[in-house]
């Protein structure tokens, strides 16, 4: 029964996903000065490899050629397939690894990406953190000179809707910083999301409540036309928000705070939501 139902599952899945064409990002717009090369920051060790056998024997592993899949699953068979996917990382700068499970470790838009973050405890891995998407960037920390991780969610189906997790490890646990943006397909991507940004230091303030939008271009079949007049969410006057790119009219701008609850009707998200979520989009020059 379990097999049976992995496979109408599998099935359904390439179904939905058939018609997909994410967004590969460029990691400068989403982080300010992020580096991408992440092989720079494995810490390979030979002791790797029976770390994970012993997840795989106490059935902490759920992917595929596991015993999540197939009770007679074979460890040797599962690493010929996965020891790619599998990294030491030290995350805190504490001189004691993490481990990073990656299944896609291009970053490129793939739905079935997984990554998955597993940190000791009690002289044993535990899973903290498992999302579908992909590693794309990575800072040092100019203090601490810890890791930082950004994760891609990527849209799925006709979303536009892409997540971006700034990932810490701080005293064994999570801790998590979010940022949203809306696009999706190569086609529209030069629509929703500037060539180039900068990042400066400075904070700019509304002076009135605006309308943060997903595009500068006016409601079209081109763009999707899926928004009610491109609008993501209301931000009230006196909003802090840093400006990544101008042109002559619209300024693309990153928003540190809590869009407007009272026009949740007209938003593309539920400002309940974003509390803690900061949310990148085109504005009107004043």
């Amino acid at each position: 029964m379990k097999h049976l139902f992995i496979l109408i599952s599998l099935i359904s899945a390439n179904l939905s996903f058939s018609n997909v064409n994410s967004i590969e990002i460029n990691s400068l717009t989403f982080v300010n000065n992020g580096k991408t090369d992440l092989t720079k920051i494995y810490n390979e060790s030979e002791n790797l490899k029976e770390n994970i056998e012993i997840l795989f024997n106490k059935d902490f592993l759920d992917h595929e050629y596991t015993r999540a899949y197939d009770t007679d699953a074979d460890f040797e068979f599962y690493w010929s397939k996965n020891k790619m996917n599998w990294h030491f990382i030290d995350l805190n700068n504490d001189k004691i690894n993490e481990l990073l499970f990656l299944s896609n470790p291009s970053g490129k838009p793939d739905l079935y990406s997984l990554t998955e973050l597993y940190v000791k405890k009690n002289n044993q891995f535990k899973l903290i953190y498992r999302e579908s998407g992909a590693i794309f960037a990575y800072k040092i920390h100019k203090n601490t000179k810890e890791l930082v991780l950004f994760h891609h969610k990527f849209p799925c189906c006709s979303s536009k809707s892409n997540n971006i997790d700034m990932i810490r490890v701080l005293n064994g646990k999570i801790k998590l910083r979010k940022k949203y943006f809306i696009g999706n397909t190569e086609i529209l991507k030069s629509i929703f999301i500037p060539k180039s940004v900068h990042y400066d230091i400075k904070f700019h303030y509304l002076t009135k409540e605006t309308k943060l939008r997903c595009s500068s271009n006016k409601p079209s079949k081109k763009t999707g036309n899926f928004l009610n007049e491109n609008i993501i969410a209301f931000y009230p006057e006196k909003a802090p928000y840093k400006v990544l790119f101008s042109n002559r009219k619209w300024n693309y701008v990153l928003f540190y705070e809590v869009p407007l609850k009272s026009k949740k009707s007209t938003s593309a998200i539920n400002p309940d939501n974003f509390s803690d979520v900061h949310v990148f989009g085109w504005i009107k020059k004043e």
